[in-house]
């Protein structure tokens, strides 16, 4: 029999921590707590705490900057890892990011280094682990795009590389939000350009981005998905006009459905942006849920049109009681 799954973690882990609050883990600042709980600041030590909580039979979760996650009110009974591995290696246009390394970081640093190809990243709170899950991107690019590999930790532990076609990258997802495979890193190419010209196309995003978005709110950022649209003569005469690329923007559905500003509690539709929805101070993981769900009611009652989740929720699909 497995020795307890706190004294082996702790064995291992000094620095692991019991009931730690995820909300001030998550952009949202909102969440339960971890039943185990650890900062790790190596891809070894990544590896390390999967395979241990693996052996332990233990759930775990890989947390990067905690954004596009509503984490529940009763938090996560299990293992949650923060991964603030973050080095990055260049070599010509090709580098070699840990999955911890911030977004803006990686965006940065690469202009820096004569490298773009990743300005529209500049200012999601994300880091790269959780932008591969999710493809994370704007309307007209996404970081699936530059990805040459992904490792991830097989279910074997087996360190293993992927292809980027086998990391299925589609609109806002891949293969690992079927597999729930860990990513440990990712090797990107990027094309050349001209740092200053890159500089001042990565301040331009940001300019724009803190016009139209509440990027200094409390949000998991963007919360659906924009809508594909095959034949826009079949939408109402309100929204045909409004479909760019063979997408409805998932924003205008909630604004035509009157929903801009409506508020649940302590969670409100951004009067900014209407794709966020905002903490206004002690929300809840229910209220949230609550709301989403109203918005994807009132949208299909009005315009037979079913919204689906960009982000991810962690600890709903588990029981309140700890894990030993």
């Amino acid at each position: 029999m497995n020795q307890p799954a706190s004294q082996a973690l702790k064995e291992r882990f000094p620095t692991l921590r019991e009931g730690v609050s995820l909300a001030r883990y998550s952009t949202y600042r909102i969440g339960g707590p971890a039943r185990f709980f650890l900062e790790a600041h190596t891809t070894d030590d990544v590896v390390a705490a999967i395979r241990l909580a693996r052996a332990q039979g233990l759930p775990y979760a890989m947390l990067g900057s905690g954004s596009n996650t509503l984490i529940a009110d009763q938090g996560f009974a299990g293992l949650v890892i923060v991964a603030r591995a973050q080095h990055l290696t260049f070599d010509r246009q090709r580098v070699t990011a840990e999955a911890g390394v911030k977004l803006s970081v990686l965006t940065v640093v690469a202009a820096q280094h004569g490298f773009g190809g990743l300005e529209f990243l500049i200012g999601v709170p994300g880091t790269v682990g959780g932008a591969i899950y999710g493809n994370a991107g704007s309307r007209d690019a996404a970081i699936g795009n530059r990805v040459a590999s992904v490792e991830i930790l097989d279910a074997a532990g087996r360190r293993v590389a992927l292809s980027a076609e086998e990391c299925a990258f589609g609109y806002r997802t891949s293969r690992f939000k079927t597999t729930k495979e860990p990513i440990v890193q990712a090797v990107l190419v990027l094309p050349p350009g001209d740092r200053v010209t890159l500089e001042r196309q990565i301040a331009t995003v940001i300019r724009a981005k803190n016009a139209k978005q509440p990027t200094h709110d409390q949000s998991a950022g963007c919360m659906f998905k924009n809508v594909p649209v095959d034949d826009p003569s079949q939408l109402p005469e309100e929204l045909r006009t409004t479909v760019t690329d063979g997408q409805l923007s998932a924003w205008r559905l909630i604004v035509a459905a009157g929903l801009k500003g409506k508020r649940l509690g302590h969670v409100q539709v951004s009067p900014q942006h209407a794709n966020f929805l905002v903490n206004l101070g002690g929300a809840t993981a229910d209220e949230v849920v609550q709301l989403l769900s109203y918005i994807k009611q009132q949208v299909r009652d009005r315009f037979h049109i079913q919204l689906h989740e960009e982000i991810q929720y962690l600890g709903f699909d588990l029981p309140r009681t700890s894990l030993q």
